[in-house]
C-alpha cells in the first residue's frame, strides 16, 4: 500500500535525509493506518549489496498515463469499484519504483556530485517530482468526490484520509513551477557547496590545498577569512532565491507564514510559536552559562586524528556492545555494505541516512572530518539506520527520528570506555560540551530562520540576511567563535529543510535522559532506547517519550534543570550561570 502523505505535506521530497550537525533532512508523512500496515506488507527483506542495486530512470510518461487513466475511471465511474480499487493497488509498484530510484539516484549523486550522469538524473527528479505530486493530488480529489469515497478509505487509504481533499486540489501549475524552482536551487547549492575553490592572491585554488600549504597561522587566518566571505557570497545568493521561492509556496498553499507551513509539513505536535517560546527559554537560561564558559575559554576539547578506515572498525565494535539487537543491525549494515565513510573530492558536504524502499534498505553517507568526531557522526547516522531498519522507514516524526540518532551518540560512549578509557574521557567531555552547544546553536539557527522568513520578499537579500545572522550571533554569544555573519551560508539545513533545527534541541533533551539512565545502570538506557524506537504510530512525539517514562522537553522548568546540571558539571554556581 502507498504510504500516502497528508494534504500539503507531500510536496517535500520523499527521500529522508536525516543528517547530523546542522545538516538538513527531508521527510514525508502518511496515514496512520498505512504506517501500521506497511511493515506487514514486507514478509522478508529484499536487501542486496549496494553494489548490486540497479538504478534505472523511471518512465515518467508511463507513470503519468497510469495516474490519469485511473483518475478518469474514478471520475467517470465507468468501471466497477473492484477494478478501481485494483487500479489503486496496482499503482503501488510504479509509485515505489519511482521513489526507490529517486533515493538510489540521490545516493549516487551524493557520492560524486561531479558525475554528469547522476547530476542529470537528479535534475530529472527535481523536475518530475512536483509533477508527480500534482497528479497524485488530482487523483486523491477524484477519490474524495467519488461515491465510493468511504469504501476507498476502508479498503485502502484509511478512515478519514480523503477528508483533507473536500475543498479540491491545493496544487496549481504555478505551484508546480515554484516547486521545480526550489529543486533547481537545491541542486545548485549541492553543486556549489561540493566545490571549495576560492580566489586567493589572484589564483583560483581549492581551499583545502591552500590551508595545507599555508606556512603560518596568520596566513591560514587570511585564507580562512577569504573562504568565508567568498562562500557566503556564492551560497548566500542561492539561499536568497530559495527563501523567495519558499515564501511564494507557503502563500500559494494558504499559510500565513512559511514557519507555520514548515512546522505542519514536519508533522510536529508543537507549533511554530511553541518552538519560538522554547528558543526564548534557551536564551534565558542557557545562553548566560554559555557566555560565561566562552569568556573563560571553555569549549570543545581537541580530539586525536582518526583515519576514515578506522571509523567502521572503531564504531562497529562499540555499537555492537550496546545490545544484541543493535549488533545484529550493524552486522546487516556491514554484510550489505550499506554505507560510505570514505573521503572523496566530489562527495556531498553532508552526512545523512536515506532509505531505498524496493530493497528495504537504509543507506548511510559520512563525509569524514578526520578525527574522533567521526565516531559520533557515524553513531548518529547509525541511529537513523537502526530506526529505519526496525520500522521499515515508517517513522515520519522528525523529532522521533532525531531521538533515534542522537541517543546512539550517547550510548556509544560507555562502550568506547571499555576499549580506551583516555579517549573515552576526551570524547565524553566533547559530547558534554556538545550537549550545551546543541541547545545554543540549534536555537540560534531557529531564531535566524524565524527572522529571515518574516522578511517580505522585496527585503530578502544577502545584506539583510547577513545582518540578521550578525544580530543572532550576538544574542546567543557565538559571534567570536563562528563568524556566523558569514558562516550561516555553509549550514546545509537552511537549504535542505527550513525550521528543521529545533528538532535537535527537543531530541537531544530526550537522548540525554537516555544517557543518564545508561550511566545509572548499564543496559537500562539501551532498553529504554529500543523500547522508544518501537514507535507507537498512534501516538505523537511527546506521547511516545512519555510512554517510556521520559520527561517532556517542553515541561515547565526543564531548561532551568538543564542549566543547573551543566553549571554543576562545569563548576559554575547558579549565580554565575544566571548572570
Amino acid at each position: 500500500m502507498l504510504k500516502f502523505v497528508r494534504k500539503y505535506t507531500f510536496i517535500q521530497k520523499i527521500i529522508c535525509l536525516c543528517i547530523v550537525l546542522c545538516i538538513a533532512g527531508t521527510t514525508c508523512s502518511c496515514n496512520l493506518l498505512n504506517r501500521m500496515l506497511s511493515s506487514l506488507l514486507v514478509p522478508e527483506r529484499r536487501t542486496v549489496a549496494f553494489s548490486e542495486m540497479t538504478y534505472t530512470r523511471p518512465d515518467f510518461k508511463a507513470v503519468q498515463s497510469e495516474i490519469e487513466t485511473l483518475k478518469k475511471q474514478i471520475e467517470k465511474d465507468n468501471v466497477s469499484y473492484k477494478k478501481q480499487l485494483a487500479g489503486l493497488r496496482n499503482f503501488n509498484r510504479a509509485y515505489w519504483d519511482y521513489y526507490s530510484m529517486y533515493s538510489l539516484c540521490y545516493v549516487h549523486y551524493a557520492l560524486d556530485t561531479t558525475d554528469s550522469y547522476y547530476k542529470d538524473e537528479y535534475a530529472f527528479f527535481g523536475e518530475t517530482n512536483p509533477k508527480m505530486q500534482y497528479l497524485l493530488e488530482d487523483l486523491f480529489v477524484a477519490c474524495n468526490q467519488s461515491k465510493h469515497k468511504k469504501r476507498f478509505e476502508a479498503d485502502y487509504f484509511g478512515e478519514g484520509y480523503l477528508d483533507a481533499y473536500d475543498e479540491g486540489s491545493s496544487y496549481s501549475p504555478e505551484l508546480v513551477e515554484y516547486l521545480q524552482q526550489e529543486a533547481k536551487y537545491l541542486q545548485q547549492y549541492h553543486d556549489a557547496s561540493a566545490d571549495d575553490t576560492i580566489t586567493y592572491l589572484g589564483q583560483k585554488r581549492p581551499f583545502s590545498e591552500l590551508m595545507e600549504e599555508a606556512r603560518t597561522e596568520a596566513e591560514q587566518e587570511k585564507i580562512l577569512s577569504a573562504y568565508k566571505v567568498q562562500t557566503n557570497k556564492k551560497l548566500g545568493e542561492i539561499y536568497v532565491n530559495l527563501v523567495k521561492t519558499r515564501l511564494q509556496i507557503a502563500k500559494l498553499l494558504g499559510y500565513d507564514s512559511y514557519a507555520a507551513y514548515a512546522y505542519e509539513t514536519l508533522e510536529r505536535d508543537y507549533t511554530a510559536s511553541m518552538g519560538a517560546q522554547f528558543v526564548n527559554q534557551v536564551e534565558t537560561y542557557l545562553v548566560p552559562l554559555y557566555k560565561e564558559l566562552t569568556k573563560d575559554g571553555v569549549g570543545y576539547p581537541e580530539l586525536p586524528a582518526l583515519s576514515w578506515q578506522q571509523i567502521s572498525k572503531t564504531t562497529g565494535k562499540a555499537l555492537s556492545g550496546i545490545d544484541p539487537a543493535v549488533k545484529d543491525i550493524y552486522t546487516y549494515l556491514e554484510e550489505y555494505q550499506l554505507y560510505d565513510a570514505a573521503p572523496s573530492s566530489g562527495k556531498i558536504a553532508q552526512d545523512f541516512t536515506t532509505y531505498i524502499e524496493n530493497y528495504d534498505a537504509p543507506f548511510m553517507i559520512i563525509n569524514p572530518r578526520g578525527n574522533w568526531t567521526d565516531v559520533l557522526t557515524f553513531a548518529h547516522e547509525f541511529g537513523h539506520f537502526t530506526d529505519m531498519y526496525l520500522n521499515y522507514n515508517t517513522n515520519y516524526s522528525l523529532d522521533l527520528s532525531e531521538c533515534a540518532s542522537m541517543s546512539m551518540e550517547y550510548l556509544i560512549l560507555p562502550q568506547i570506555a571499555k576499549e580506551n578509557a583516555e579517549l573515552s574521557r576526551k570524547l565524553s567531555a566533547y559530547k558534554m560540551y556538545d550537549t550545551l552547544s546543541v541547545y545554543i546553536t540549534q536555537s540560534a539557527y531557529t531564531a535566524f530562520e524565524q527572522k529571515v522568513y518574516q522578511l517580505s520578499p522585496e527585503h530578502v537579500n544577502l545584506s539583510e540576511i547577513n545582518s540578521i545572522a550578525r544580530d543572532v550571533a550576538q544574542r546567543f554569544g557565538s559571534e567570536e567563535r563562528s563568524n556566523f555573519e558569514y558562516t550561516w551560508a555553509m549550514i546545509p539545513h537552511f537549504y535542505e529543510k527550513a525550521f528543521y533545527c529545533i528538532s535537535y534541541c527537543f531530541s537531544n533533551d530526550v537522548a540525554f535522559q537516555i544517557y543518564q539512565k545508561e550511566c545509572e545502570q548499564a543496559g537500562s538506557g539501551a532498553d529504554v532506547y529500543l523500547d522508544l524506537i518501537q514507535w507507537d504510530a498512534q501516538q505523537t512525539f511527546l506521547e511516545n517519550i512519555q510512554r517510556v517514562g521520559l520527561v517532556d522537553p517542553c515541561a515547565k522548568g526543564r531548561m532551568q534543570e538543564m542549566r543547573d546540571f551543566l553549571a554543576d558539571y562545569y563548576g559554575y554556581s547558579d549565580q554565575a550561570a544566571a548572570a
